[in-house]
């Protein structure tokens, strides 16, 4: 005002007056947009709620098996896609504080889909399946030099939902690809990735995803809080993984471990307790707390199909949740069926390995054998109470699973201190089993092209089916086994790796060419043939018989001569009388230094992870070309 002089403090509370006016006309058009935008979307019509609605979204009908067969020409279900972006804080925080943008990336409510706890319906309800539309189109999106457009994105969504997720089923199909991408950058990108493994269109887009994808998610790990939506990302990538040629190289054993510990670190782990893990106060719903239970469930499922089919020791020992959802399925803790099968089985094969240290580890060597016996004779009794009660309602692909479970259980034989005959009751079921999961295999690829899709967990048990028909067959076993069905079925499994390939040299493809040299070296060990079925290598539970057979590979072609010398007649005599060199070593160390020896999360905690021991193979591997 004239002829009043202002103080310094009221003339900057009257310039923030001034600036606060020039902001409160911008809100009120965003509020007057937002207005106008919801009367649009009334006149079109009711949209459905992400948080509220209970669609039924199906399976495709692949993944059913009914009593009476459904024609192989009934269309696969499809699946809708709709804009709910309204719904989803995280495309607002603009305005928001930066804690408010993280609280609403770790929120599960943004990532709740439409289905909930109910479970996956019957084939015969399929009456009208959802036909995939994304309106509008896709917006283009880039990474780094690779750039992708909406009709692109728009139909490897389509193929991701359709031909991947449903093994794996954890995330909502009834979201648009821009949702995703508003909610998770990089879990909008490993659904591309995955998609992009089978993609006629452009063939070299997932080597072109590869590098800047995997380095988007090891560039997401360190930066803290985590994101719902990074686990789910890791999940998918661990499931479907880009392509290597060295089994050392996969990063999978330790993306699970990082997902492990960042769902723990955001009270996943304790759903109904999240609130204690949280810094804002916060009141997680019931359908909330399902979600947490879906992710921990997809986390331990992943993280035991990873441990078991490489021969290292679970990253769960027991799981409260893990109990509950696999004991109730109800309530907050009902999952869907395909989900509360597999955690069902994997949770069976953690407790094989378990079961089989804590012998190992807690009796004398004079003891063994009888302990040994009994626990066998108890764990096939358990599988057998398990096939009875899920057989009949398993899907192809878990039924597929039962059957892992059983070879990984019944590939304990290989390793245990049995007495002889014992011991090869055992080895033959193995037989039997991997002649079953063979033949499933082959049927249900048949059927719908299990191999173009699955995720790594066949082609890994595949292999290790290979390596126990390779054993048995090549011993003094075979005269009691089929052996020109066995010889078949083993190039059955070679054929079914090649399918499974996804790149040249990869995992599945190079496996297949190892296999077909080993049948030539086993072939060659004459004296061997009449012997009964043998492991050197003794330390990676069940899959001791396919690193066994990796290091006669690396011994005999791979330039690596007496890496495990031959075993002396004293010592298979020491083997026969239950004092066997390998099946007990768990023995000469004490539960508790195991477990702190192979937990080396406190490492990475404190900034110490030079201390991690250096992985030898992955150092050689240029030089030695190993499988």
């Amino acid at each position: 005002m004239p002829g009043i002089t202002m103080q310094p403090s009221v003339r900057v509370a009257t310039g923030w007056a001034k600036t606060v006016r020039q902001i409160l006309p911008t809100r009120e058009k965003l509020d007057e947009l937002a207005e106008q935008l919801q009367q649009l979307r009334d006149a079109a019509g009711p949209q459905p709620s992400v948080l509220s609605t209970q669609a039924t979204i199906a399976s495709p009908a692949v993944f059913d098996r009914p009593p009476n067969p459904v024609p192989l020409s009934q269309p696969v279900p499809q699946y809708r896609h709709t804009s709910h972006a309204q719904n989803y804080p995280v495309a607002a925080n603009y305005h928001r504080s930066d804690e408010q943008a993280i609280e609403s990336q770790t929120n599960l409510g943004n990532f709740i889909p439409a289905l909930g706890p109910s479970q996956s319906p019957h084939i015969d309800d399929l009456v009208a399946p959802q036909i995939y539309h994304a309106t509008p189109m896709p917006t283009a999106r880039h990474l780094d030099c690779l750039k992708l457009d909406g009709e692109q994105i728009d139909k490897m969504f389509q193929m991701f939902f359709e031909q991947y997720h449903p093994y794996l089923d954890i995330l909502d199909p009834s979201l648009s690809a821009d949702s995703y991408y508003s909610l998770s950058p990089v879990l909008f990108w490993a659904i591309i990735s995955v998609a992009a493994r089978r993609y006629e269109d452009e063939p070299a887009l997932m080597a072109s995803l590869s590098t800047p994808v995997t380095t988007l998610i090891w560039r997401n790990i360190p930066s803290l809080p985590h994101s719902i939506g990074l686990i789910q990302a890791i999940l998918l990538v661990c499931n479907w993984p880009f392509p290597t040629s060295v089994l050392s190289m996969d990063p999978s054993f330790i993306l699970i471990s990082h997902a492990r510990s960042a769902a723990m670190q955001m009270g996943v782990h304790r759903p109904e307790n999240m609130q204690d893990y949280l810094r804002t106060k916060r009141r997680l719903s019931a359908r909330e707390i399902t979600e947490a239970v879906k992710i921990w469930c997809a986390i331990y499922i992943t993280a035991q199909g990873i441990t078991s089919t490489l021969g290292h020791q679970s990253l769960f020992s027991s799981d409260s949740v893990v109990d509950l959802a696999c004991n109730n399925n109800v309530g907050i803790y009902a999952i869907s069926d395909n989900l509360h099968h597999q955690l069902l089985l994997q949770r069976f094969t953690n407790h094989v390995e378990s079961s089989f240290m804590d012998v190992t580890r807690n009796n004398s060597r004079q003891s063994l054998e009888g302990e040994t016996s009994v626990l066998m004779n108890v764990l096939e009794r358990d599988y057998d109470d398990l096939e009875t009660k899920l057989g009949p309602i398993l899907s192809d692909v878990n039924h597929l699973l039962l059957l892992s479970c059983g070879l990984q259980l019944r590939s304990f034989y290989f390793i245990a201190t049995l007495p002889a005959e014992f011991r090869k009751s055992g080895l033959l079921k193995a037989f039997a089993t991997t002649m079953n999961l063979i033949t499933a295999v082959d049927i249900a690829d048949s059927k719908f092209k299990l191999l173009d899709h699955c995720p790594f967990f066949i082609p890994r048990i595949l292999t290790i089916a290979a390596t126990v028909l390779l054993k048995i067959i090549n011993s003094s076993y075979s005269v009691s086994v089929d052996h020109a069905s066995g010889k078949q079925a083993f190039n059955s499994c070679l054929r079914f790796l090649r399918r499974a390939s996804v790149e040249d040299n990869d995992l599945p493809g190079k496996g297949s060419r190892v296999m077909t040299q080993l049948w030539g070296v086993h072939r060659s060990f004459v004296a061997e043939r009449v012997k009964e079925p043998r492991l050197k290598l003794k330390s990676r539970l069940g899959a001791s018989v396919l690193h066994d057979s990796l290091w006669t590979w690396r011994e005999e072609l791979g330039g690596q001569p007496d890496a495990y010398p031959l075993l002396s007649e004293a010592s298979l005599r020491k083997e026969s009388n239950g004092i066997e060199h390998g099946a007990s070593e768990f023995g000469e160390m004490s539960s508790m230094l195991i477990n702190e020896l192979q937990n080396t999360d406190w490492m990475w905690d404190i900034g110490l992870s030079s201390l991690i021991p250096v992985d030898i193979d992955s150092m050689l591997s240029t030089l030695s070309n190993e499988p």
